[in-house]
């Protein structure tokens, strides 16, 4: 249990590193600084991978647990181990597990509102390209390069272009 304890730990503070680029990602995106947000998703990306492979290494040994206690796996679920667990263990799960759920929300609010300032920027750059007479970003009459340039069109809606910064 305590290897387990300390893994709950260390993903724990992979979800705040986590929320903070987030964070971060929204500051730029408020103050208009759309030249640094490949950074600032290269580095949401990257504690993504961390996050993940955390998530790995306690699947791991969760399975492995529960085959030793001769458990089934959904006994060692985090809310499972705050109720059944002996102190300290108990309130040390407890704790996890709260933060985990608090922490799960504020990056879902955050991914939200960083959804909303991406697609609010987006507008104002195709407001300000209108009023200089130039097509925007997502105009129809924006075209791809490449052979089937003539073919094609750019089709991508705002909010889609940003997801995968965000």
């Amino acid at each position: 249990m305590d290897e387990l304890a300390r893994l709950l730990g260390h993903e724990r503070r992979l979800l705040e590193l986590l929320l903070f680029k987030l964070v971060e990602g929204r500051h730029l995106l408020a103050a208009g600084e759309a030249r640094f947000l490949p950074y600032a998703a290269a580095e949401v990306e990257r504690a993504m991978e961390r996050l993940q492979e955390a998530e790995l290494k306690r699947s791991m040994l969760v399975h492995r647990l529960a085959a030793e206690l001769d458990l089934p796996e959904e006994a060692l679920t985090m809310g499972a181990l705050a109720r059944d667990s002996l102190e300290p263990y108990r309130t040390i799960f407890a704790d996890h597990r709260r933060a985990f759920l608090d922490l799960a929300a504020e990056i879902e609010t955050v991914t939200k509102q960083n959804r909303r300032l991406a697609e609010r920027g987006s507008h104002n750059v195709e407001q300000l390209m209108a009023m200089l007479g130039q097509p925007g970003p997502s105009s129809p009459e924006l075209k791809l390069y490449g052979p089937a340039a003539g073919e094609r069109r750019a089709t991508a809606s705002p909010a889609h272009r940003f997801d995968g910064a965000i």
